[in-house]
């Protein structure tokens, strides 16, 4: 038998991807055109070594839901001969960016194009979320996407950069420096910084061209995106389309870009228009935001919206990111750094009362704490200058930016006099440079602490790059160091790479989304907003701060500091959901986010909650069951154990066995053997993807109504069937097997997805009273019902949603069923979309359209979502 010609496996390889790449064949295509000129048997071994390259890609940075339904990964990852992504690479590399940070970027850049749909296929419509961080490189991450796009056979990038000018202009100057510059003779950019898309006559042949990619820079404007559908239209009747796969990428996703309807008349024209763009034969579209919340309210089941139904993208949190978890805490045993600084409220008349604003103490001392900072950081950079920038964001009124500018500017002088006269400002000064760097040493990121004698040194220094500041207002000089950034100002926010230096920026709307602030140390942040996503996207002063982790602050009134570190633990309990999800195989379409909800405040605009469902976490007359079991030795193990141990406790306690035709029943059986059951470190261990059913929220319940007298007793019930095996791994209670199969949609992982394991008359074992046949009275006990599952459980082979179990073990599987409790202890109301995973939808018909309900960043009032159903 003649061995295996791996060498002309991988130059077949190399003239496949060459096809598909270079000359935008499809698979099909291409494999057809290489039967014509190479070995059948060395053509079939090569095309099964490609595919066993894409499906290696392993998404071990960050965390990624595809599903059975979803497209299969695609792309095997870059090779020697591409050309953008090498570029960008070595440029990045030249940039100050580590080793580790770039191979970071190339993993997951690799699995979010590969989660796309493929552009060799010759029809594709895929739909992607890419949830990222505040501040946290998605601009970076969609970039490396797009060179390895363009390296791969996309012919055409369109790039959606959020509402405003400014973001669309800094969106399109990093693109210019990354790609294009990189590459000049390989892009055609139909944008550029100063100028968005127009009509791009005359450049349609650009599209068909093998050797070309292009590009579109494009703001969210109704215009824009209708001018350029027009421009498609005309290439696709031109036939310029028939072999250009389009990617879209969506900045800034949640906003704008969606609409609760999705029929023609009634969503939102720039919705329409995104739409209309993605229906054509191969086109891709990502949606990167860091806060999904309305992204995972679209409707799902509109084929042609944007519910993102191939999959959803978690990137990791990085080494070096400052965001809500370093900020405001994770959970009650990490409070987050002491960064925020309190504004009094006695001092909210002069931020919001007659005749604000005006000078406040607390305006005053983050000031000082700026240009503290800023001199701190040109010091430990040997004396060079960086943007260093402070934020004012207290009103999104255009005329109170503009009246607040001579308020900073005077405080700004007096500084400036005081320390020319070395007068008492200079104890003020160090007091607050010491206690500052006491509370949050520079040692704990390993920065170098200066002494204040350095700082006082060159304290004027910094007041000086600040540049001309006495002005009229900030328009009077373009050099001005004092900025208003807002729609009426002619001098916008633009910084120079030719002469870095401090800023402060006044503004709003305009910086209270995707807009970057360079070197961002200090915040005024006055206002608030009832919108979950607005006030997250608020936080500026989010992102990387490497070499000054320690500086910087934040002033804020208290109870937006609650709000935030609410939203501290919204931003982790969203990704762990995703995470819990991304271990069952379920795809997007499987499942709906929850959202924790918040009184005063609303998950997103109050639009996108038209299709939400309300429901409440509790155990409190409910009936949670584990609907995913572990597929593995050492999970299954300590099922084995924990069953074994329970069964001699209750038998050790003296509790007597009732032999019935389905099974064994223990009643009166203490709460606190039940308790020790559900250990979360010793116990049966709950699958972490059975939604609230967990080890801990649930002995957290039991310990609650053990504490208050109200559950101290439980009934136990080992179901059995008669007519099957005894499951050996059980001792103690006889246990025949029960047959319970897989879900097709959970994929070939470890955690198997069982869907229901209970038979209807399960919960009511225990129960004699034909009166309490419909639910558990107030004063019956819970019963937990235990099953053992035959590892050899086999589907009906008519079955089109399961499979056969094929489990290592006999599986131990639980259901419980509470009783109703006069008091809730409930773990928290969350919201979800109404979907295809059997949640009734609620509310009223929508009849109108959303058109203009994009709102203000104080938000829309806070919706009533009108069901609240109890699920575990």
């Amino acid at each position: 038998m003649t061995a295996p010609d791996f060498a002309a496996f991988d130059n077949i390889i190399e003239m496949l991807r060459d096809l598909m790449e270079r000359q935008a064949k499809t698979f099909d295509q291409a494999v057809e055109q290489l039967r014509k000129i190479c070995i059948p048997s060395q053509l079939e071994g090569a095309l099964a070594q490609f595919a066993q390259l894409q499906a290696e890609l392993d998404p071990a940075n960050g965390v990624v839901i595809r599903g059975v339904g979803a497209a299969k990964p695609w792309y095997p990852g870059p090779r020697a001969n591409h050309v953008f992504w090498p570029n960008l690479r070595t440029h990045l590399l030249a940039s100050d960016w580590s080793a580790q940070d770039v191979a970071d970027l190339d993993e997951s850049s690799n699995i979010v194009l590969a989660s796309c749909q493929s552009p060799w296929d010759s029809k594709s419509n895929g739909r992607g979320l890419v949830i990222g961080y505040e501040q946290s490189g998605k601009t970076t991450n969609f970039t490396a996407v797009i060179a390895k796009a363009a390296d791969s056979g996309f012919r055409l990038i369109i790039v959606m950069s959020g509402l405003t000018k400014s973001l669309r202009k800094q969106t399109q100057k990093r693109l210019d420096e990354q790609l294009k510059e990189l590459s000049p003779n390989s892009w055609i950019f139909l944008t550029d910084q100063d100028k968005d898309f127009d009509k791009g006559i005359g450049m349609g042949p650009v599209l068909y061209h093998p050797a070309l990619r292009t590009c579109v820079v494009i703001k969210k404007n109704k215009s824009r995106l209708t001018r350029l559908n027009a421009f498609l239209d005309a290439a696709a009747k031109a036939g310029q389309l028939d072999n250009c796969p389009i990617l879209v990428i969506d900045d800034e996703g949640d906003q704008a870009s969606l609409s609760p309807n999705c029929d023609e008349k009634r969503a939102s024209k720039i919705n329409r228009e995104i739409v209309k763009i993605l229906n054509r034969p191969r086109v891709n579209y990502i949606s990167y935001t860091a806060t999904p919340f309305a992204n995972v309210f679209v409707s799902p089941f509109y084929e042609e919206n944007l519910y993102p139904r191939d999959f959803i993208y978690s990137m990791p949190e990085t080494k070096g990111y400052f965001g809500t978890r370093l900020m405001f805490g994770s959970n009650e045993d990490h409070d987050g750094l002491d960064v925020v600084r309190q504004i009094a409220p006695l001092e909210e008349e002069s931020y919001f009362g007659a005749g604000s604003p005006k000078h406040s103490e607390s305006l005053e001392h983050a000031i000082r704490w700026f240009l503290l900072a800023a001199t701190a950081r040109r010091i430990r950079n040997s004396g060079v200058q960086s943007h260093t920038t402070m934020l004012i964001n207290a009103s999104e009124r255009v005329q109170y930016h503009f009246d607040l500018w001579p308020v900073v500017r005077n405080i700004v002088l007096d500084i400036k006099n005081q320390i020319s006269q070395n007068g008492s400002i200079r104890v003020d000064l160090e007091r607050q440079w010491q206690d500052e760097t006491r509370r949050v040493p520079a040692s704990n990121f390993g920065n170098v602490h200066l002494d204040f004698e350095l700082i006082w040194a060159d304290l004027m220094t910094t007041i000086d790059l600040l540049g001309p500041i006495t002005g009229a207002n900030h328009d009077s000089n373009k050099n001005c160091g004092i900025i208003v950034d807002n729609s009426g100002a002619e001098i916008r926010l633009a910084y120079s790479d030719e002469e870095p230096r401090p800023i402060i920026v006044i503004g709003g709307n305009t910086l209270s989304r995707g807009l970057t602030l360079e070197g961002l140390v200090c915040s005024v942040f006055a206002r608030s907003t009832k919108l979950y996503d607005s006030l997250l996207q608020m936080g500026r002063w989010f992102g990387y701060r490497r070499g000054y982790e320690d500086l910087p602050r934040v002033w804020m009134f208290e109870n937006v500091l609650e709000r935030f570190e609410f939203l501290a633990r919204i931003e982790n309990e969203l990704r762990e959901e995703i995470s819990r999800y991304a271990e069952t195989g379920l795809s997007p379409m499987d499942f709906g986010v929850r959202i924790r909800l918040h009184p005063n405040m609303s998950i997103t605009r109050q639009a996108m909650l038209k299709g939400a469902k309300k429901i409440r976490f509790q155990f409190s007359g409910t009936s949670p069951q584990t609907t995913f079991l572990e597929n593995e030795p050492k999970a299954i193990a300590r099922t084995h154990v924990s069953t074994n141990a329970l069964i001699q406790s209750i038998l050790g306690a003296g509790v007597k066995p009732e032999v019935i035709n389905t099974g064994t029943l223990f009643r009166d059986v203490d709460a606190t053997i039940v308790r020790a059951f559900f250990d979360p470190i010793t116990g049966y261990p709950l699958s972490s993807s059975n939604t609230y059913f967990n080890n801990a929220p649930l002995c957290k319940y039991i310990d609650t109504k053990t504490s208050k007298n109200e559950i101290t007793k439980w009934n136990i019930f080992f179901r059995s069937r008669q007519d099957t095996r005894k499951c050996t791994a059980v001792i103690g209670v006889d246990m025949g097997v029960v047959n319970r199969t897989r879900l097709k949609s959970g994929g070939e992982a470890e955690t198997f997805t069982m869907g229901v394991i209970t038979d209807p008359g399960d919960k009511v074992v225990d129960l004699s009273n034909s009166s309490e046949k419909d639910e558990r009275a107030f004063n019956s006990p819970p019963l937990l019902v235990i099953y053992a599952i035959d590892k050899d459980s086999k589907a009906d082979k008519n079955s089109r949603r399961r499979r056969d179990l094929n489990a290592l073990d006999d599986l131990i599987a639980l259901s419980l069923f509470m009783p109703i409790s006069d008091s809730l202890d409930d773990l928290g109301e969350f919201a979800i979309v109404d979907g295809p995973w059997d949640i009734p939808p609620i509310g009223e018909a929508d009849d109108g359209s959303d058109e203009g309900e994009i709102p203000d960043d104080e938000g829309d009032a806070v919706p009533q979502i009108p069901a609240l159903n109890s699920l575990a």
